[in-house]
């Protein structure tokens, strides 16, 4: 979470709505759906770095993105990202890909009361490159 008081939060977001990188819908904000994939495109990078770490030294400390925040909420933009998960790893990061289910069971085996929300991510990306 960012520790923004609640003016500096409206200045930010008042910096990017005049900057066309934040659309107002009623009550909601979102992003530029260029910036929105822009941004996932650099989460998705960084979880599959933090992959690639914990694969070479097991600790589940490198896995920061991947435990902390969760992909399986019920909505659009939840399952954009997952579609651009399954997209990179079963493509750009292939090989990748085929060492998630490993990876999920030293994750269950070793590290189930630290993973966060971990657990719960790559077994939805598992399932969703059907390689369960």
């Amino acid at each position: 979470w960012l520790n923004l008081s609640q003016s500096e939060l409206i200045e930010v977001m008042t910096s990017l709505r005049g900057r066309s990188l934040l659309e107002r819908q009623e009550a909601n904000f979102s992003l530029q759906p260029m910036i929105w994939r822009h941004t996932v495109e650099q989460i998705i990078k960084e979880v599959a770095q933090e992959i690639v770490n914990f694969l070479k030294s097991p600790d589940i400390d490198s896995l920061k993105t991947l435990k902390t925040y969760p992909w399986q909420i019920d909505g659009e933009e939840e399952n954009r990202l997952l579609s651009l998960m399954k997209r990179y790893f079963s493509t750009k990061a292939k090989g990748l890909g085929k060492a998630l289910p490993d990876l999920l069971k030293t994750l269950e085996e070793n590290y189930e009361s630290q993973s966060g929300y971990a657990i719960d991510n790559l077994k939805a990306l598992v399932n969703l490159l059907e390689l369960s």
